[in-house]
């Protein structure tokens, strides 16, 4: 004898065996991509700068600045792979739940915190520049207004700089006017 159930948990037992098959290829499918994502990255930008190798030499300066750059640029691809499996996620959960109107309503929200978050546009935009012009890279020494020290971490939004003495400063872009870094070279 099967027992009676609620009419909500038997629509959304009825739902579920529509649709149990999609979710679970679409979360393998976000997992494996999530797993696969970090060891492609680091291949294809190895490819990327292989020519870059040729054209340096066997110059240490030039490989230790090649090494740098594909960390920074590995670091914030893997940041960016992991904001596009969240949002996919959010979508799959508003689709899942019909819940597209609240993003409708969540969308004047956002304007507006876009329109008073005009700071960390500026944050972005220096951002990219400071990674397309190879400004300085994660492991180089630079000296920022007053703070001297090594380049832990460069992002779209902040770079973050441990100085001599350990303490860590974590730097908005947008305030970044006029870094400086002496030439790299190896340490011996």
């Amino acid at each position: 004898v099967m027992p009676t159930l609620d009419p909500e948990v038997n629509t959304f037992v009825s739902w579920l065996r529509d649709n149990a098959a999609a979710l679970v290829l679409v979360s393998v499918f976000l997992l494996l991509v999530y797993r696969g994502a970090r060891p492609l990255i680091h291949r294809v930008l190895l490819r990327v700068v292989a020519a870059e190798r040729l054209a340096a030499g066997d110059e240490p300066a030039h490989e230790l600045e090649i090494a740098r750059r594909v960390e920074t640029i590995e670091d914030l691809l893997n940041k960016g792979v992991r904001l596009i499996l969240v949002a996919g996620v959010v979508t799959l959960v508003l689709g899942i739940f019909d819940l597209w109107p609240l993003l409708a309503g969540l969308g004047l929200v956002i304007a507006a915190i876009a329109f008073a978050g005009q700071a960390v546009i500026l944050d972005l935009i220096m951002g990219i520049l400071i990674l397309l012009e190879g400004q300085y890279f994660k492991g180089d020494l630079v000296t920022v207004n007053t703070i001297e020290g090594t380049v832990e971490e460069v992002g779209l939004r902040r770079t973050v700089i441990r100085d001599a003495r350990g303490t860590l400063h974590s730097i908005s872009n947008g305030l970044l006017r006029s870094p400086s870094n002496p030439p790299r070279t190896l340490a011996i």
